[in-house]
């Protein structure tokens, strides 16, 4: 996660909007969601803060690539 801010400093991004948050403020969310099949391994989550997360939860890939084009 080290791409995503400065962890070592207790100070993470948001890999949606890069709003730095600190450590206990993150949460993960997956690059692939569950209902696609993506799972929490490495190569598929990514800190989020939970404004991001809760809005990205549970559409399904069509929506979300509508919204990240429109930028939400």
């Amino acid at each position: 996660m080290a791409e995503y801010g400065w962890p070592e400093a207790g100070i993470v991004c948001c890999w949606i909007c890069d709003v730095p948050m600190e450590l206990e403020d993150v949460t993960v969310d997956r690059v692939v969601p569950g209902v696609e099949g993506g799972r929490y391994v490495r190569g598929n989550i990514r800190p989020a803060c939970l404004k991001d997360n809760t809005e990205r939860g549970g559409r399904l890939g069509a929506q979300r690539l509508r919204g990240l084009r429109a930028g939400a």
